[in-house]
């Protein structure tokens, strides 16, 4: 009896955590980030905005994490967001066990990595190619299921 009731709060755990974490629809975005500003960017840390794509399900099909000053634009960087927190966004918003199982990760130029994984792919850029401390420029999320309008 004890190890049914267990294994029962253990899925019910595994379903409140989906149902926070995996924030993937426009309705569950602006319940965890509020509503996006007037250029379609959600705040997801204070100077930390995300753009995110639907697919006609309404599910997130791309999302692209920066820093609020440089959304929409390509200019370059002096100092980028810190690894942890890139790392920390990306876990909330597809985490690790809705990934899928990982596939290869590739490294062009030790500038940007790319991560495969059974249901999406991360991409992560940093600022430059030979001073990782700078920090990351932004991260990407692309989900493999769901065309992007």
């Amino acid at each position: 009896m004890l190890i049914a009731r267990q294994l029962i709060l253990a899925a019910l755990g595994t379903l409140v955590c989906f149902g926070t974490n995996a924030a993937q629809t426009a309705n569950e975005m602006r319940q965890k980030y509020g509503s996006p500003d007037d250029k379609g960017h959600y705040l997801v840390r204070p100077e930390i905005g995300m753009s995110v794509s639907f697919a006609k399900d309404g599910q997130a099909c791309k999302v692209l994490i920066k820093s609020l000053p440089h959304m929409g634009r390509e200019e370059s960087f002096s100092e980028g967001l810190g690894a942890d927190m890139v790392s920390q966004i990306i876990d909330e918003i597809v985490p690790i066990s809705v990934r899928g199982s990982r596939g290869r990760k590739i490294s062009f130029s030790g500038h940007v990595t790319v991560t495969d994984y059974e249901n999406v792919e991360i991409r992560r850029t940093m600022v430059s190619k030979w001073d990782s401390s700078k920090g990351e420029r932004e991260a990407e999320i692309v989900w493999k299921k769901g065309v992007c309008e």
